[in-house]
């Protein structure tokens, strides 16, 4: 069976105080933090930090990696992908790719096949005489065809999804745009909000450098060994045995597209093989048809990219961000003696509190289904157990109903 899905996170309305942003970061290796780090803008380095957490929870959650081995890897291309030792049995083929602009973070991922994506804000790219200059021969008769009014859009449309094909096979903008076409063309209406998905099967047709069209040869041509070297040249990748890939396009919002390209895996350049020889069945191509590959645009809070496996130590880090001084004081988590606080009320508040912030959504840490561990939720106070955390994923003794709430607490801060 196969899974794909897209996550999208807000990253504008996201304003992590500094310890949360370092909590988080907590999660990066030494290499990612100082690349997270390196970004001299506060928001580029939310972005990054928001990229990194997508991946780290996609892998985890489709791809069944283990947290503690988790190596997040890219190719000589700059595509990332996640290194799967031993390899996924429900994800034969993962993929992923990571996108931002405007007001989003998001990444898309595929379990059987090679994928890409693409988020843009509307009106937030190049001129739209750059993006014109972007278009095949082909695409420029379409656009050319078009009401005035919808000839920018549609520019911006086209790049959105040729970026989202480039960053699907790895080779980004090191493809030059203008060789790229689509058949059929890419259909107008896709450039204006909508609900729902559209989706389709287009042949992706790349021009050599003698003007003759190819299917999915990608960077095996003239115009990217030029810009790479005859090195590159001789071991890029194979030509692909289809040239038929999945469009599919989805607005976040009314300002905000999503475009997502899914193809064999044979089509993936990389020039120094890691991420080739993560597939197990390379041959597997798009279904046929319009139904749609991806089932929506799901936008997630950041505390949704927790992984279980944070525990309880996570939740409550996370968890302190949203306190007051005063109410830091009165959980006692800081070293706080309040013995009047003794009988968990503090505690059951706080879970509370933290209950409604999450909208009565008791799985902010991937899915915790405590029923599904065959145990009982921590018998500290009210607001632990309406959070439903199992003591035995947590903590290695029992805990009982009888600890004292700020000793209790203490454990896992």
């Amino acid at each position: 069976m196969h899974t794909a899905v897209v996550w999208a996170v807000e990253c504008a309305a996201w304003q992590p105080s500094s310890r949360e942003f370092e909590h988080l970061l907590g999660f990066c290796d030494a290499t990612r933090r100082n690349e997270v780090l390196s970004f001299k803008f506060e928001m580029d380095q939310r972005r990054a930090l928001l990229s990194t957490l997508l991946q780290r929870k996609a892998t985890c959650a489709i791809a069944r990696a283990d947290p503690s081995t988790l190596q997040i890897s890219r190719t000589r291309g700059r595509k990332p992908y996640a290194v799967l030792n031993p390899p996924s049995a429900e994800a034969p083929n993962f993929s992923f790719n990571v996108s931002h602009d405007g007001n989003f973070v998001a990444i898309s991922a595929h379990t059987h096949l090679l994928c890409g994506m693409d988020v843009f804000a509307k009106g937030d790219r190049r001129p739209t005489s750059f993006l014109v200059d972007t278009l095949s021969q082909q695409s420029r008769r379409y656009y050319e065809g078009l009401p005035l009014e919808w000839q920018g859009g549609y520019a911006e449309l086209l790049f959105s999804v040729k970026e989202a094909y480039t960053k699907a096979v790895g080779v980004g903008l090191g493809q030059e745009l203008r060789d790229i076409s689509f058949a059929p063309d890419i259909p107008a209406l896709w450039s204006v909000p909508f609900k729902g998905t559209r989706s389709g099967i287009f042949k992706v047709k790349i021009a050599t450098t003698e003007t003759e069209y190819v299917a999915n040869k990608s960077v095996a041509n003239d115009s990217w060994s030029r810009r790479t070297g005859s090195e590159e040249a001789s071991i890029l990748a194979e030509p692909c045995r289809t040239e038929e890939w999945r469009l599919e396009v989805q607005w976040i919002d009314s300002e905000h597209l999503a475009v997502m390209a899914a193809g064999c895996p044979l089509c993936a350049v990389d020039a120094w093989g890691g991420f080739r020889r993560q597939f197990q069945h390379p041959e597997l191509v798009p279904g046929k048809g319009d139904e749609p590959l991806f089932s929506g645009v799901e936008i997630v809070r950041v505390e949704h990219l927790l992984l279980e496996s944070d525990g309880v130590r996570g939740f409550m880090n996370l968890f302190r961000e949203c306190l007051t001084e005063s109410e830091e004081e009165d959980l006692g988590m800081y070293g706080g003696d309040d013995s009047s606080q003794q009988d968990g009320s503090s505690c059951a508040e706080a879970g509370s509190s933290f209950g409604a912030l999450a909208e009565e959504d008791h799985d902010v840490y991937g899915g915790y289904d405590p029923a599904r561990h065959g145990g009982s939720s921590i018998e500290i106070n009210q607001g632990l157990n309406q959070l439903g955390f199992n003591a035995d994923l947590y903590h290695d003794g029992d805990l009982s109903s009888s600890c004292d709430t700020d000793d209790a607490l203490g454990m896992y801060l």
